[in-house]
């Protein structure tokens, strides 16, 4: 399920209820772009609690998350390229955070869109005789 993306992020603390948040927003959208495209292979985004250790592996997650959905989808108009994470490198800031919220925003309209707006073909089986 979709929650709205906060994307007015300033130099606030992030806490593992904020990735919680956009790790599944991330898995929202990856699930209705494999309704939409053709399923690609992607690596399990963690869940953190309150002991959790943010480490490289975890924000990179997200950040190949994201590339995926430009990768196999589209890349919408505004969003700015995934980042990747070394051990002991920098991690997000506020404006990392803000970046992955956007373009999590932007995938949110436009794959809810194409699934609103794809073609499709109703019929029934098992009607009268087709002679």
């Amino acid at each position: 399920m979709w929650t709205y993306a906060k994307t007015n992020w300033v130099r606030e603390y992030f806490t593992p209820l904020a990735y919680n948040r956009i790790a599944d927003n991330l898995r929202y959208l990856t699930e209705l772009a494999f309704q939409l495209y053709e399923p690609w292979a992607l690596e399990a985004i963690p869940r953190l609690d309150g002991r959790s250790i943010y480490v490289a592996p975890v924000f990179n997650a997200i950040e190949d998350t994201v590339k995926g959905l430009m990768k196999h989808t589209l890349q919408p108009e505004g969003a700015q390229a995934p980042k990747h994470l070394v051990a002991n490198g920098k991690t997000w800031d506020y404006q990392d955070v803000n970046r992955i919220e956007e373009t999590a925003f932007l995938f949110h309209g436009i794959l809810e869109a194409q699934k609103r707006n794809r073609k499709t073909l109703q019929f029934t089986l098992g009607g009268d005789y087709f002679g």
